[in-house]
């Protein structure tokens, strides 16, 4: 499935990205993978410029061809095949990139992609409204602030943000990231596990200590722990969620 896969990419990307209805999505994949002004320390990687076409392809293209559609199928498959009850109203897929192959700047080129098509097609439903990037540590959390744009309109050699650094914003967009640090939320998944509720350990009705007076642990149930981690995030908008590190 792979290889079908990867065959569909190379023949869209050979075609120049023949069949994007989007002016966004041409504009950011020419900047990206086509434009002979950027230096050869900005260029992209093969592997991420076949892992950020595979995403928009997969999101964009894929259902307007006979063979797409059957790719979309497949995975389809494989994923309730895997336990996924909810595998038609949340798609996964997972980009498996070998070790400094530069997984984070495809998170920041993804992001990028979905945000700047929602500022302009306000009411497509392929792009989305809010990030969550889910990190397995503490350290790797830290690391991917590098996708929190820098508020300090610094130049690229200084930028903490990959958007800059990388050159990975087309200068007609430039103006356009000051709301995505409101729409994107790095956390480590360590906090969507409920935490014990505070309580002043007293009386029977504070969650801590039982009617026969023992202690109880009162935990948070699962729309409060969603309330502190999320809170910023608007109900009812759609969301794409990065898990890196997904193994």
């Amino acid at each position: 499935l792979v290889n079908q896969m990867r065959e569909q990419i190379r023949d869209w990307r050979h075609s120049g990205y023949r069949g994007v209805t989007s002016r966004v999505t041409r504009d950011l994949l020419t900047y990206w993978f086509a434009n002979p002004e950027r230096a050869p320390h900005q260029k992209l990687f093969f592997a991420q410029q076949e892992a950020v076409e595979t995403a928009i392809w997969l999101n964009e293209l894929a259902e307007k061809s006979n063979s797409g559609t059957h790719i979309l199928n497949q995975l389809r498959q494989r994923q309730a095949t895997a336990g996924d009850n909810a595998a038609d109203q949340l798609p996964r897929h997972a980009f498996k990139m070998a070790t400094g192959s530069g997984k984070t700047v495809v998170m920041a080129c993804l992001i990028l992609y979905h945000y700047l098509n929602r500022r302009e097609y306000r009411n497509d439903t392929r792009y989305v409204d809010y990030f969550l990037i889910l990190a397995p540590g503490i350290t790797i959390r830290d690391r991917l602030n590098v996708l929190l744009p820098d508020q300090r309109n610094a130049p690229p050699a200084t930028a903490r943000d990959y958007y800059q650094q990388r050159s990975l914003v087309p200068p007609a967009h430039q103006h356009a990231l000051d709301e995505l640090a409101h729409r994107l939320i790095i956390t480590n998944y360590h906090e969507f596990l409920p935490r014990l509720l505070g309580g002043n350990k007293r009386t029977p009705f504070d969650g801590k200590l039982g009617a026969d007076g023992h202690k109880v642990e009162s935990r948070e149930d699962e729309n409060r722990m969603r309330r502190r981690v999320l809170g910023s995030f608007k109900a009812g908008r759609r969301l794409l969620v990065i898990n890196d590190e997904a193994h």
